[in-house]
């Protein structure tokens, strides 16, 4: 009577561990756990600008790759990011980086 009785309790929680993991597997291969699923992404620029992609990788270096509609070329003199999207916090270079003008 006793080993019946340790074989109901083994399989009732045999399955629903089961079940569990099962759950647990599927919520992981949708992305519920990565947090990188709930970060929202902008990259805002002034007039004459437009942000085509801009992400942090895995190392903490910001890329960014933006367009512009003017002829001049860019000098970038600071760069910023942050949570609610406020000019605060932003890192200025010693000296303006220039990006050459890609025309192709």
């Amino acid at each position: 009577m006793k080993a019946q009785s340790a074989m109901e309790y083994l399989m009732t929680y045999g399955w629903t561990i089961l079940i569990v993991a099962i759950v647990l597997a599927t919520l992981y291969a949708l992305g519920v756990f990565s947090p990188s699923n709930y970060v929202l992404t902008y990259c805002t620029f002034p007039a004459d600008f437009s942000c085509l992609s801009g992400y942090l990788t895995a190392n903490g270096m910001l890329q960014i790759s933006i367009e512009q509609s003017t002829s001049a070329p860019i000098n970038i003199t600071a760069i910023g990011c942050n949570a609610n999207r406020t000019p605060s916090h932003m890192i200025t270079f010693s000296g303006p980086n220039q990006i050459p003008l890609n025309i192709g």
